[in-house]
């Protein structure tokens, strides 16, 4: 199972990387309410899949309940049923900034019964840390991050470069990845 035949987070299928699609018509676009952190804002997911691998049951997108106390901004949880493979869970996440210590979050984020005890799943979001603190800790549940380098884009580049941190990754379960990068 390759991930990227299943959900677009990465590149379409048979478009060259660093190219936009000239057409989404193979994916079907959703985006299920709203999260209410109690900060300012508001979280929005939305999501692209490919209709003739995968179907969604609308009425099982939610955010996870029991992380509403320990979380600003709970993951968002929604499960892919593949045609030829067993479902998938994926939770997407958006955690605190760096200043207001999204340590405690992924710590949260970890203990959670719901993420602890999730088979086949993807957790992908912004984690606000470097993979060397969230590593450890989503390892220890059973999850295996995939990115490797910087994510975050400086607002000036710099020596050439844009890139500055490693805060988004995702994370799997229970899969296994032909490939992922940025």
């Amino acid at each position: 199972l390759r991930l990227k035949s299943v959900i677009c987070l990465y590149t379409w299928s048979g478009v060259p990387q660093n190219t936009a699609p000239a057409s989404i018509n193979c994916c079907v676009v959703a985006s299920f309410g709203a999260t209410r952190p109690p900060s300012l804002g508001v979280e929005r997911y939305a999501y692209l899949w490919k209709k003739h691998v995968a179907a969604v049951n609308r009425d099982d997108a939610r955010l996870i309940d029991e992380l509403k106390h320990q979380m600003d901004r709970e993951p968002y949880a929604l499960s892919f049923s593949l045609k030829q493979h067993p479902a998938v869970e994926l939770y997407t996440l958006h955690a605190v900034p760096k200043d207001k210590q999204p340590i405690r979050e992924v710590r949260a984020l970890a203990a959670s019964h719901e993420i602890a005890n999730a088979s086949r799943a993807i957790l992908a979001g912004d984690f606000n840390l470097a993979p060397k603190s969230t590593d450890p800790l989503l390892s220890a549940v059973g999850f295996t991050g995939h990115i490797a380098q910087p994510t975050s884009l400086n607002s000036v580049v710099r020596n050439g470069k844009y890139a500055s941190r490693q805060y988004d990754n995702i994370y799997t379960k229970d899969m296994t990845i032909c490939t992922a990068g940025v």
